[in-house]
C-alpha cells in the first residue's frame, strides 16, 4: 500500500504541467487512502464512505477552479491544448 501511495504522489509531481492528469492522480491517491482506511477499520467503513464523498467533491471543484484560472491567466492555444487534448490545427485563431 505504501508503494502505491508513493507512485501516486510521484505521478502528481510528474504531471504538474498537465492539469487533467494531475487531478486524476490526486483522485487515485484519495481512493487509495480511503481503501486503506476501510481495510484497517472495518467497523467504521460507512463513516469513512461518508467522508470520502465530500473529499472527492472538494477535489473536483478545486480542479475545475484550477482549470478556469489557468485558462484565464494564459490566453494561449497551449492552455486550450492542455485542457482539452485538442489538436492545435483545429483551434480557431
Amino acid at each position: 500500500m505504501k508503494m502505491m501511495v508513493m507512485i501516486m504522489m510521484m505521478s502528481i509531481m510528474w504531471w504538474r504541467n498537465h492539469i487533467l492528469l494531475m487531478l486524476i492522480s490526486a483522485e487515485m491517491l484519495l481512493i487509495i487512502a480511503m481503501m486503506s482506511m476501510i481495510n484497517s477499520h472495518n467497523q467504521n467503513s460507512s463513516f469513512l464512505l461518508m467522508l470520502f464523498l465530500p473529499l472527492s467533491v472538494t477535489l473536483a471543484s478545486m480542479g475545475m477552479s484550477m482549470m478556469i484560472l489557468s485558462s484565464r491567466v494564459n490566453n494561449k492555444t497551449s492552455t486550450l491544448f492542455m485542457l482539452t487534448f485538442a489538436n492545435n490545427n483545429n483551434i480557431p485563431h
